[in-house]
């Protein structure tokens, strides 16, 4: 798909402690990080109302309220084509996001497609931390695989959440059939509604790098709520050149697409390491 493009806890002290209590000082903790992470870029002079000793406007966008990490079962299917390196391709993955409590929840991806003349297939498992108002944090695993040739990650991602900023980084390892070493992401997304977004971001994978950019457009105007339109393309080492569109449907509710990915479906992809393989096979 277009380019949208894992956490040992401090032991428990002695003694008999009931179960509920040990899940909050988690869910507590995660906060803190988050919050801590996103203060520094929230921060700002007083202005306005507030400066003035008034009660200040209420938060906008659809993040302003409380809630679950996932709220309730969702999914989402997406088919897309373009290029990548030298090669056309064709894809379509599903996802689903499924609540683990009111806390946590996990995220499912199974994809297949083709790439020039050869088959291809990727999954994607992300178990997950999120505030819909703070954020989220979680670890990962991934595995592409296209003409037996295999490339795995896993690691941890976060985002924080800022108004209509949506902050992104991912650090992790790659390795299988393709260049083994560390992998790096850092990027971001800005909703300039609820149902339009732009972001950009960079890829460090194995001592190559990626700069990536993406759009999507839900139209409200359609009688299809759970349907948008994304385009994304991506420059990378030695003109390294992926572009892709695409039509994706989300079912579980009628949701905005900023509501969607801090509160359904978070974003991403399982065709991630796609440019991995191709340059283990030397088609890029």
């Amino acid at each position: 798909m277009p380019a949208d493009p894992a956490h040992a806890l401090p032991p428990l002290p002695r003694g008999r402690r009931h179960p509920r209590r040990a899940s909050r000082r988690v869910t507590a903790a995660l906060h803190c990080v988050l919050v801590c992470l996103a203060a520094p870029v929230a921060a700002q002079e007083p202005d306005g109302p507030a400066a003035a000793g008034e009660s200040p406007p209420a938060a906008d966008g659809p993040a302003a309220a409380d809630g679950p990490a996932v709220a309730g079962v969702s999914g989402r299917l997406a088919i897309g084509g373009g290029v990548s390196g030298d090669d056309g391709m064709g894809l379509a993955h599903g996802t689903l996001a499924i609540p683990l409590g009111d806390d946590f929840g996990a995220r499912l991806d199974l994809g297949v497609g083709a790439l020039g003349s050869d088959p291809m297939w990727g999954g994607n498992v992300l178990l997950f931390w999120r505030d819909p108002e703070v954020g989220l944090l979680g670890g990962f695993f991934s595995n592409v695989e296209r003409d037996s040739t295999a490339a795995r990650r896993a690691g941890v991602r976060g985002h924080v959440y800022v108004s209509r900023f949506t902050i992104r980084g991912t650090v992790g390892q790659q390795w299988g059939d393709v260049e083994e070493g560390v992998v790096g992401e850092l990027g971001g997304r800005w909703y300039a509604t609820d149902d339009v977004y732009g972001g950009l971001g960079g890829t460090y994978a194995a001592g190559t790098w990626l700069a990536r950019g993406i759009t999507e457009y839900r139209p409200e105007w359609l009688d299809l709520p759970g349907l948008s339109m994304v385009a994304g393309g991506g420059y990378g080492e030695n003109g390294f050149l992926t572009g892709t569109v695409g039509l994706r449907y989300r079912f579980g509710d009628d949701r905005t697409l900023i509501d969607r990915d801090r509160r359904a479906v978070p974003f991403d992809s399982p065709f991630a390491a796609t440019s991995a393989i191709q340059r283990a096979l030397g088609r890029d």
